[in-house]
């Protein structure tokens, strides 16, 4: 029996320490990923070739689920807006089913679930499949809890500009309305989320709608951009209404604004 006992015991410490091993390598190769990722977003290029294989083939030797999902949540990110064939979408299903798989052992895990779909939704996004991305956003929103949504702002807003890009309008704006507390309390938010509704308006030809959000805001804590695109769209609104003559007077006095003077040429 002692022996038996010595045995399970020398088993438990090869697998913890095993597992040890995996986690620190997981984890090496996740941080070298990021980096890569946040380089390329100011540098436009990686900070060095790290091929997708040899990153799978060590992810296939892991025993550790969680060492296996930390190495391709990192793989996952830094190829998020690669051409189509330099990785499989099946890494990111992969990462989804891993994640989801070890919120049975730690719940803590449910928020790694929900950046997993996330990955998986911009993925699906960014290749152009906007409906297969809006299922994985959808699931991950199911997931949320209630208070949660300012913490998940962004997956939120691309489920909403997916649901544009569709024509779902309705939906869109159903789901920016569920920033609305933490958009009261965050102004670069509710310009944010403002300015996605008013594309749906004006998709929808809703001018009221696109009257009363406009005078809705507080133009001193706006940027210059911003305050443009909200008088343009006042204009489309008087468009809508037919009210020519207020259109061409809100244009006219927009061209003769500090406005047009403050904001780069380039840019608009």
């Amino acid at each position: 029996e002692k022996v038996s006992l010595m045995g399970m015991f020398r088993d438990n410490f090869r697998q913890q320490s095993t597992e040890v091993i995996e986690m620190q390598q997981a984890k090496h190769w996740f941080l070298r990923c990021m980096y890569n990722y946040y380089y390329k977003q100011y540098n436009n290029k990686f900070f060095e070739n790290i091929e997708v294989d040899e990153l799978l083939n060590i992810a296939a030797t892991f025993t550790s689920p969680e060492a296996k999902y930390t190495l391709l949540n990192g793989l996952a990110y830094m190829k998020i807006d690669s051409r189509p064939d330099d990785i499989s979408i099946r890494v990111y299903e992969e990462a989804v089913e891993l994640a989801t798989n070890l919120i049975a052992s730690n719940p803590a895990f449910v928020h790694h679930k929900i950046k997993a779909l996330h990955l998986i939704g911009t993925r699906y996004s960014i290749l152009g499949d906007f409906s297969n991305g809006n299922k994985y956003f959808e699931q991950a929103i199911e997931t949320l809890p209630g208070n949660q949504y300012g913490n998940y702002k962004t997956i939120i807003l691309n489920y909403a500009t997916n649901c544009s890009k569709l024509k779902q309008f309705d939906k869109a704006l159903y789901l920016i309305h569920l920033l609305e507390d933490e958009a009261s309390a965050d102004y670069k938010l509710k310009a944010e989320c403002s300015i996605r509704s008013l594309s749906c308006y004006l998709f929808m030809e809703n001018a009221h709608a696109i009257h009363d959000l406009v005078t809705s805001q507080d133009y001193s804590l706006i940027q210059p951009h911003e305050k443009i695109y909200f008088r343009l769209s006042q204009c489309n609104a008087f468009i809508m209404e037919k009210e020519y003559e207020m259109a061409n007077v809100e244009i006219n006095n927009l061209l003769r604004s500090k406005l047009m003077q403050e904001i780069d040429a380039d840019f608009l």
